[in-house]
């Protein structure tokens, strides 16, 4: 048997592993790019969505892609070879989902459009700033509206916040002579009311909000809610 020095052994795969050093290197220079260039929004009562249809729609088809090919596998009696395309199939999809997610500016919504979280939107239209000692009484004007074709929708228990450019989180203050954020929306019904923050004088403040989904849903390709998508905010300041 003839001895074969180990770098000589890694020869075959040395494209490959340049491949990957280079896709890497490129990745590396778009997340940078990325996260410095965010996309503002027009302002012009654009409605932007969380999820992508077409980012839905290629998932779907690279499921059930790889659920054909390993049921050819299974017919054939080649179970071990279902498992790893199962498993390369998955592992693939996943890093493209991150990819995706890594390389897409994060969007800042502009006063005047709207943000629709699944069913639930949220526009920004006016704000009212009111010195109040070393902090500011923000009075935020926002139209909710629902996305719904049959079901009511409402923020529930989830309601926004104003977070500034330190990650610094500032719960609202509901006014009790406003219609409240979590109002219970018909399909295709919209409300405009306001609510009140106080937070420390700021060079940016946005609303956002928390949304709890099912694990599986950090995988739907090109989502907001993606694997490391950088969270989409509505700007105030």
């Amino acid at each position: 048997m003839t001895w074969i020095p180990p770098f000589d052994r890694l020869a075959p795969m040395r494209k490959v592993y340049l491949g990957a050093a280079a896709a890497a290197i490129l990745l590396t220079m778009a997340t940078w790019r990325a996260a410095h260039m965010p996309y503002f929004s027009p302002g012009a009562h654009t409605i932007l969505r969380q999820d992508s249809n077409a980012g839905a729609l290629i998932g779907f088809f690279a499921v059930v892609a790889v659920a054909l090919v390993c049921l050819t596998a299974l017919a054939s009696g080649e179970a071990r070879l279902a498992w790893r395309i199962s498993l390369g199939g998955f592992a693939a999809y996943t890093a493209a989902v991150i990819a995706v997610s890594l390389v897409t500016p994060q969007t800042i919504v502009t006063p005047g459009d709207s943000y629709c979280y699944d069913l639930w939107c949220i526009g920004v239209q006016q704000v009212t700033a009111t010195p109040a000692g070393a902090s500011t009484l923000y009075t935020v004007q926002v139209r909710l509206a629902s996305d719904a074709n049959r079901v009511k929708t409402s923020a529930g228990a989830d309601l926004p916040y104003l977070v500034d450019e330190k990650g610094r989180r500032f719960r609202l203050m509901q006014d009790p002579s406003a219609a409240p954020l979590d109002t219970a929306l018909k399909p295709g019904e919209s409300v405009t009311t306001s609510a009140t923050f106080e937070a420390p004088n700021a060079h940016r403040l946005y609303l956002t909000r928390d949304y709890p989904v099912m694990p599986w849903v950090h995988l739907y390709l090109g989502s907001d809610i993606s694997l490391f998508h950088r969270r989409t905010l509505l700007r105030i300041l």
